[in-house]
C-alpha cells in the first residue's frame, strides 16, 4: 500500500516551458521531502511536457496531459482529482518556493489545527525586480502571524496561495470554476472559508509570484488594483455586511458560485 504524502502540489502548466523547470526545482528543494507533485500540461502549444518529462525519474512528480485546454480552473481540477496528499498546496508554473515554505506551512497549521493556512507572495520579474507584496488592496500585509475569517477574506479581496487541508475539499466537493479566464482561485479559497475553514497567514515572503506579461492571467498587483470595482456583501437575509473587491471579469463567477454557499456578492458600479 502506497504511503500518503503530506503535501500534494498542484501545477496546471499552459505554455510555460521557458518556467516549469525551475517551479518544479524549488518544489524538491523543499525542507520538507514527503510530497507528491502533480503537474497538468493544459494542451500547450510549446515544449512544457518535454520540459517535465525532464523530471520525471523522480517519483514524486507527475505528469497529466489534457487532450484540449480547459483553462486554469479546470486544470487545477484535473490536478486536484489525481491528489493523494493530506494538504494540498497550488503551485502557478511560472512561480516557485522558498525552500522552507512547505515544512513551515504545514508544521504551523499543525500547530494551530487550522484547515488553511497561508504566507505572503513577493511579485518578482525576470529580471528579479520586486514588486512588493501582493496581499490586499485596503490592508496592509500581517507582520505577525494573523486569523481572517471568511468575511475579512471577500471584504479585503486578501491574495494568497495556501496550503489547505485536502479532506475538507473533499468533505464539501469543492472544484475550481471553470472557463473563466480570471480570478478562479480566488472563487475557489472563499468556499473553502465559507464552508467552516479559518485562514491563518504568515508574514513570510515563501511564495514567489512572477510578474511578466508573457502568461496569460499573471499581472502585477498594481495593475490588478486598477482594474477592480467594487461588489458588496450580503447576509441570506439580504443585510449589508460590508465590501470586497475583485476583477470586474470575475464578478459573475463570484455571484454564481458564492451565492450556493452563504452569502451573495452583487456588483455596484459605485461606492456606497
Amino acid at each position: 500500500m502506497l504511503k500518503t504524502p503530506k503535501v500534494s502540489v498542484i501545477t496546471p502548466a499552459y505554455k510555460a516551458a521557458r518556467y516549469i523547470g525551475q517551479a518544479i526545482e524549488s518544489v524538491q528543494a523543499q525542507t520538507l521531502k514527503d510530497w507528491e507533485m502533480i503537474i497538468v500540461d493544459d494542451a500547450s502549444p510549446d515544449e512544457t511536457a518535454e520540459v517535465v518529462k525532464r523530471y520525471l525519474d523522480d517519483p514524486r512528480i507527475k505528469l497529466i496531459r489534457s487532450e484540449r485546454n480547459r483553462g486554469n480552473g479546470g486544470a487545477r481540477n484535473l490536478a486536484l482529482e489525481a491528489a493523494q496528499g493530506e494538504w494540498i498546496a497550488p503551485l502557478d508554473a511560472d512561480d516557485w518556493f522558498a525552500p522552507e515554505r512547505l515544512e513551515h506551512l504545514w508544521q504551523f497549521a499543525l500547530d494551530k489545527g487550522t484547515l488553511m493556512a497561508a504566507d505572503l507572495m513577493l511579485q518578482i520579474d525576470d529580471n528579479g525586480e520586486s514588486y512588493g507584496i501582493a496581499f490586499s488592496d485596503i490592508w496592509e500585509p500581517p507582520s505577525q502571524a494573523t486569523c481572517y475569517s471568511a468575511r475579512d477574506y471577500l471584504y479585503a479581496h486578501i491574495a494568497i496561495q495556501p496550503l489547505v487541508y485536502h479532506q475538507h475539499i473533499i468533505d464539501h466537493r469543492l472544484k475550481y470554476p471553470e472557463n473563466m479566464p480570471l480570478g478562479e482561485d480566488h472563487i475557489f479559497q472563499a468556499q473553502i472559508l465559507l464552508k467552516g475553514a479559518t485562514l491563518w497567514v504568515l508574514p513570510e515572503t515563501s511564495y514567489l509570484y512572477r510578474i511578466h506579461p508573457s502568461i496569460d492571467g499573471k499581472r502585477s498587483w498594481a495593475q490588478h488594483r486598477e482594474n477592480q470595482r467594487s461588489v458588496r456583501i450580503h447576509a441570506p437575509d439580504g443585510r449589508y455586511t460590508g465590501r470586497s473587491r475583485t476583477h470586474p471579469m470575475c464578478q459573475a463567477g463570484l455571484a454564481t458560485h458564492v451565492n450556493n454557499a452563504t452569502v451573495c456578492l452583487f456588483c455596484s458600479g459605485a461606492e456606497a
